[in-house]
């Protein structure tokens, strides 16, 4: 509810141009009966803040996947909810209204290759008595212990050796099988351009910056032994800029990660 709170007058704008043809849900929100709507560009797209380019990103909806439609912004663009909880605006000419449940394009885990850059479902993480889990940094029993993954609906990146790999508060890491259920399959498995994959190969937690240098902004925690699409080089300082699993890219120093070709792994 945090997350929504923050586009209260894109919601606002979104209820009174869907009309009859919602209703309201348990949040108080008013939604399609069953209306989705569909990614048929054939690269993720930008959500926005409001029903226009010149509105700021707030996430990303990928190619081939479907999402919650809630209603169309005054300038045509379809106001839609990310599995996140984010509520934001796309072009109209980047994707179809359907109604019911689309059988979008998946991945299959069990060929997972163990590279982190995308998002091939969710997760679920419940409990008995509004309990927790153990996030760990490797896929092993001997790994470290990260955090505690509480009860709630988690970005997976991926399935490898008997444990999800799951963002959680801006960290990614290790979570047995046993201990979640695969909840969702409709991720595309589109791919950006990209020169190779950075291996993280350190001992401890990497730190993702938003730009090429250790003085910017942290973007997200990764674990050692996962594997990112770079995208590209920077040219003043060397660092990789990586694709994370949330659709941005980040920036990493050679010195804790390294770069090989598509092709291995």
């Amino acid at each position: 509810m945090k997350t929504r709170l923050k586009f209260l007058p894109l919601m606002l704008a979104a209820l009174l141009l869907v009309g009859a043809a919602c209703s309201a849900g348990a949040d108080g929100f008013a939604y399609a009966y069953d209306s989705l709507v569909t990614i048929t560009y054939s690269r993720n797209v930008n959500v926005r803040a409001g029903g226009g380019t010149e509105y700021s990103v707030i996430g990303t909806a990928y190619s081939g996947a479907a999402y919650r439609y809630i209603g169309q912004t005054a300038t045509g663009w379809y106001v839609i909810e990310l599995d996140s909880g984010i509520v934001g605006c796309i072009s109209p000419s980047m994707g179809t209204v359907g109604r019911g449940y689309v059988d979008t394009p998946g991945y299959d885990t069990g060929s997972y290759d163990g590279t982190c850059s995308f998002q091939i479902g969710t997760v679920r993480v419940s409990q008995p008595l509004g309990g927790y889990i153990d996030m760990y940094t490797r896929y092993d029993e001997d790994a470290q212990f990260l955090r505690h993954v509480f009860n709630g609906t988690y970005i997976c990146t991926g399935h490898l050796y008997g444990y999800y790999i799951i963002v959680c508060n801006g960290f990614i890491g290790y979570i047995s099988d046993s201990d979640a259920t695969f909840t969702e399959n409709r991720v595309s498995t589109y791919r950006p351009d990209a020169i190779g994959k950075v291996w993280i190969e350190t001992a401890d937690m990497v730190n993702v910056r938003t730009g090429p240098n250790q003085y910017t902004e942290l973007a997200m925690s990764v674990c050692p032994g996962s594997s990112y699409l770079c995208t590209g080089i920077d040219a003043d300082t060397g660092w990789y800029q990586i694709l994370l699993p949330t659709g941005v890219t980040g920036y990493i120093s050679p010195k804790i990660g390294t770069l090989t070709g598509l092709g291995n792994g």
